[in-house]
């Protein structure tokens, strides 16, 4: 072949990209999620009711991870800029992050702030692949403009669907969830209502029941913790459900391994997952979830999905959450995500 044939021109990369973008858009309106086209991506409008919080971005893995080899755009230029650009080293993060700056400028100062998500869809071959060589751990680490997501598309359409089952009992009476927040548990009020379902950092290290969990009779219960856990950690974690021990760790592993010895991240998702995945089935709008502590010492990311997670939680149940953290901006971060599905209240002494 000669070397005409091996370049690859700006239009070939673009419909490659049609092509992937048009198949992705096909799953979604199937799912009844409507998107338009931003440039080089779909976007969707998140919202609860006719209330709009944010917007999530899907592009295709191919196209994204290939960014520093598209050919540049030479039009218009004269030879001085012409040499600069030709004699400049193509880089992949220099150009993934002039390409998430273009892609998220105009929420820029926006006010309110929305919440914003960027999906990149690609088969597991090619995933695991972009996990090997390291560009795609980069993005998904990458905190800047939006939460960013490498996964395949049954992923991404589980990542939109509510994990949890949706509570069937009338919530017009019982008005609002309430989402209250609080650094120490002694700054409650006085006469804050008590909760019905706790969990705590102490109970998030029980040894869960590794036989009765891998039984028949909790297949349902074992897919709502992977969906959590996906969620939380991202697709790059999975849970290893086995009668002699329940294991968590890397997708691609082949046993991962044994909670005790897990991550204290892990371990903390893990406890979370089971817990609301447990109390989904019984949870309604006389549920007063509490969880003291058990989130502290998670990172950004992490405790993102966790927010998010606990939303559609309140969202699907109409049950109410208290939230125990000392952290101020996460105080603050909880009460921003958790603010469009509940009332927040906030319980705060003067000098905290």
């Amino acid at each position: 072949m000669d070397e005409q044939n091996m370049e690859i021109s700006v239009t070939d990369y673009q419909s490659a990209n049609d092509a992937a973008l048009a198949e992705i858009q096909t799953a979604l309106q199937k799912q009844g999620h409507p998107t338009t086209r931003v440039k080089d991506c779909l976007r969707l409008e998140l919202s609860v009711g006719d209330k709009s919080y944010g917007f999530a971005y899907f592009a295709s893995a191919t196209f994204l991870f290939s960014l520093e080899q598209h050919p540049k755009n030479e039009d218009g230029l004269d030879e001085y800029e012409l040499e600069r650009l030709r004699s400049t080293k193509r880089d992949f993060k220099r150009e993934f992050r002039e390409y998430e700056y273009e892609l998220f400028s105009e929420h820029e100062g926006q006010q309110p702030r929305k919440e914003l998500s960027l999906f990149v869809i690609g088969s597991e071959s090619y995933l695991k692949h972009e996990l090997e060589i390291g560009r795609r751990s980069f993005v998904e680490q990458d905190e800047r403009c939006a939460r960013k997501m490498v996964l395949t598309l049954d992923q991404a359409l589980g990542m939109l669907a509510n994990p949890f089952p949706i509570c069937a009992e009338e919530q017009a009476e019982l008005g609002r969830p309430t989402f209250d927040t609080v650094a120490e548990l002694v700054d409650l009020a006085e006469d804050a209502p008590p909760v019905t379902d706790l969990l705590t950092l102490r109970s998030s290290e029980a040894e869960p029941d590794a036989a009765l969990l891998t039984s028949t009779s909790c297949a349902a219960l074992r897919r709502r913790v992977d969906s959590i856990v996906l969620r939380v950690l991202g697709p790059e974690h999975r849970i290893f459900w086995d009668a002699d021990g329940i294991n968590i760790g890397r997708i691609y592993d082949r046993r991962g391994v044994p909670l005790y010895a897990a991550s204290s991240s892990e371990q903390k998702v893990f406890a979370f997952a089971l817990f609301l995945a447990k109390l989904a089935e019984t949870a309604n709008a006389n549920t007063r979830v509490g969880i003291h502590g058990a989130l502290n010492g998670l990172g950004l990311l992490i405790f993102t999905g966790a927010l998010e997670t606990l939303r559609e939680f309140v969202l699907a149940t109409g049950a109410s959450v208290r939230l125990q953290i000392p952290q101020r901006d996460k105080r603050e971060w909880a009460e921003k995500k958790l603010g469009v599905v509940a009332q927040v209240t906030q319980h705060r002494v003067p000098y905290r």
